[in-house]
Protein backbone atom coordinates (compact mmCIF):
# COMPACT_ATOMS: atom_id res chain seq x y z
CA UNK A 1 0.00 0.00 0.00
CA UNK A 2 2.94 2.74 0.63
CA UNK A 3 5.21 1.70 -2.24
CA UNK A 4 5.01 4.85 -4.30
CA UNK A 5 5.75 6.31 -0.72
CA UNK A 6 9.27 4.29 -0.37
CA UNK A 7 11.37 7.24 -2.34
CA UNK A 8 10.50 9.80 0.47
CA UNK A 9 13.02 8.16 2.73
CA UNK A 10 16.59 7.37 2.32
CA UNK A 11 18.87 5.76 5.20
CA UNK A 12 22.70 7.02 5.17
CA UNK A 13 25.55 5.83 6.96
CA UNK A 14 28.82 6.54 7.48
CA UNK A 15 31.23 4.20 8.35
CA UNK A 16 34.08 7.12 8.72
CA UNK A 17 32.05 9.24 11.51
CA UNK A 18 29.76 5.73 12.82
CA UNK A 19 26.99 8.78 11.86
CA UNK A 20 23.55 7.26 10.84
CA UNK A 21 20.49 9.87 9.19
CA UNK A 22 17.80 9.25 8.05
CA UNK A 23 15.24 10.94 5.98
CA UNK A 24 12.06 9.91 6.36
CA UNK A 25 8.69 11.74 4.70
CA UNK A 26 8.87 15.43 5.43
CA UNK A 27 12.00 15.42 8.18
CA UNK A 28 15.60 14.27 8.17
CA UNK A 29 17.32 13.06 11.58
CA UNK A 30 21.04 11.89 12.52
CA UNK A 31 23.08 10.91 15.26
CA UNK A 32 26.34 8.51 16.16
CA UNK A 33 25.28 4.79 15.70
CA UNK A 34 25.77 1.86 18.22
CA UNK A 35 27.59 -0.52 15.05
CA UNK A 36 27.15 -4.59 15.42
CA UNK A 37 29.40 -6.74 13.12
CA UNK A 38 27.95 -10.38 12.50
CA UNK A 39 31.06 -11.80 14.20
CA UNK A 40 29.89 -14.98 12.58
CA UNK A 41 30.67 -13.93 9.48
CA UNK A 42 35.09 -12.96 10.30
CA UNK A 43 34.31 -9.20 9.81
CA UNK A 44 33.00 -9.52 5.90
CA UNK A 45 29.11 -9.99 7.19
CA UNK A 46 26.56 -8.09 7.58
CA UNK A 47 26.46 -4.76 9.83
CA UNK A 48 23.76 -3.19 11.90
CA UNK A 49 23.58 0.64 13.12
CA UNK A 50 21.25 1.81 15.36
CA UNK A 51 20.81 4.94 17.52
CA UNK A 52 18.38 7.83 18.78
CA UNK A 53 18.18 10.46 15.74
CA UNK A 54 17.63 14.07 15.81
CA UNK A 55 15.69 15.76 13.90
CA UNK A 56 17.74 18.29 11.49
CA UNK A 57 15.11 20.00 9.85
CA UNK A 58 12.33 20.81 12.02
CA UNK A 59 14.01 20.33 15.50
CA UNK A 60 10.74 20.41 17.37
CA UNK A 61 10.19 17.14 16.40
CA UNK A 62 10.60 13.92 18.36
CA UNK A 63 13.59 11.88 18.59
CA UNK A 64 13.17 8.30 16.49
CA UNK A 65 15.03 4.95 17.06
CA UNK A 66 16.10 3.53 13.63
CA UNK A 67 18.16 0.60 12.80
CA UNK A 68 19.89 0.10 9.51
CA UNK A 69 21.41 -3.03 8.89
CA UNK A 70 23.65 -3.85 5.61
CA UNK A 71 23.64 -6.90 4.25
CA UNK A 72 26.91 -7.74 2.76
CA UNK A 73 27.60 -9.98 -0.40
CA UNK A 74 29.81 -12.69 1.44
CA UNK A 75 26.73 -13.93 3.62
CA UNK A 76 25.89 -16.92 2.26
CA UNK A 77 22.44 -16.21 3.28
CA UNK A 78 20.77 -13.87 0.56
CA UNK A 79 17.48 -14.99 0.53
CA UNK A 80 16.23 -11.41 2.03
CA UNK A 81 18.63 -9.44 -0.75
CA UNK A 82 16.44 -10.22 -3.28
CA UNK A 83 15.56 -7.18 -4.57
CA UNK A 84 12.07 -7.04 -4.45
CA UNK A 85 11.76 -3.00 -4.70
CA UNK A 86 13.64 -0.02 -7.35
CA UNK A 87 14.18 2.50 -4.10
CA UNK A 88 16.49 5.79 -3.84
CA UNK A 89 17.38 4.53 -0.41
CA UNK A 90 21.17 5.18 0.20
CA UNK A 91 24.03 3.77 2.31
CA UNK A 92 27.08 5.49 2.65
CA UNK A 93 30.17 3.95 2.74
CA UNK A 94 32.69 6.64 2.43
CA UNK A 95 35.37 4.50 3.88
CA UNK A 96 36.38 1.04 3.21
CA UNK A 97 38.90 0.48 5.61
CA UNK A 98 37.63 -0.01 9.12
CA UNK A 99 36.94 -3.72 7.99
CA UNK A 100 33.44 -3.69 8.16
CA UNK A 101 32.76 -5.55 5.42
CA UNK A 102 30.24 -3.27 2.83
CA UNK A 103 32.93 -2.85 0.30
CA UNK A 104 31.79 -1.69 -3.54
CA UNK A 105 31.88 -5.35 -4.71
CA UNK A 106 29.86 -6.53 -1.52
CA UNK A 107 27.08 -4.48 0.05
CA UNK A 108 24.33 -5.13 -1.95
CA UNK A 109 21.38 -4.77 0.37
CA UNK A 110 19.62 -3.05 3.42
CA UNK A 111 17.44 -3.10 6.17
CA UNK A 112 16.02 -0.50 7.79
CA UNK A 113 13.57 -0.28 10.75
CA UNK A 114 11.76 3.03 12.44
CA UNK A 115 8.95 4.14 13.97
CA UNK A 116 9.33 1.86 16.62
CA UNK A 117 6.19 1.80 19.14
CA UNK A 118 3.24 -0.08 20.63
CA UNK A 119 1.33 0.12 17.61
CA UNK A 120 3.88 -1.29 15.08
CA UNK A 121 7.05 -0.15 12.94
CA UNK A 122 7.31 0.54 9.68
CA UNK A 123 10.50 -1.41 7.63
CA UNK A 124 12.38 -0.43 4.56
CA UNK A 125 14.30 -2.75 2.03
CA UNK A 126 16.41 -1.88 -0.89
CA UNK A 127 19.42 -2.11 -2.49
CA UNK A 128 22.31 -0.17 -1.31
CA UNK A 129 23.98 2.66 -3.43
CA UNK A 130 27.65 3.11 -2.08
CA UNK A 131 29.29 6.58 -2.08
CA UNK A 132 33.21 7.43 -1.39
CA UNK A 133 34.06 11.01 -0.02
CA UNK A 134 37.43 12.00 -0.79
Amino acid sequence: MSDGFQHAESFLYNTKTAVLSACLWTNCYAAKAAVFEDAALGGGGTITAVGKLEPTVHPGNAPIIVSLTIHSGDNSDNSDNSDNSDNSDNSDNSDNSDNRGITDEKAVGFTAVWGYGSKGLTLDTGKCALHKTT
